[in-house]
């Protein structure tokens, strides 16, 4: 399942905010009741899909820290738990993963 996400990106020694709602697309799908995130693309300026997994070190530094916002994120967890197997909505009636 694809899910559209906005990052921010930030310089990681200096704490500098580089870009600002970065949209980005991210494969990700619920296993074992745990969230997995298989990729993430962005457009470039041509407008294709191109994947940050996929790039030079610059790419997947970037790729790390929108992997590691959209874990934090409640309503990205939402969006891949409910859609394909309602696992979040089955935790908040249970309280528990299964």
């Amino acid at each position: 399942m694809s899910i559209l996400f906005y990052a921010e990106i930030k310089d990681e020694e200096t704490g500098a905010l580089l870009i600002q709602d970065l949209e980005c697309f991210i494969e990700a799908s619920i296993e074992y009741g745990n969230v997995v995130i298989y990729d993430i693309r962005v457009k470039d300026a041509t407008g294709v899909t191109r994947s940050l997994y996929h790039g030079t070190d610059l790419s997947r530094a970037i790729a790390a820290q929108v992997h590691e916002q959209a874990l934090a994120d409640d309503d990205f967890i939402d969006a891949v738990g409910v859609e394909p197997w309602g696992v979040v909505e089955q935790q908040r009636e249970l309280g528990t993963w299964f």
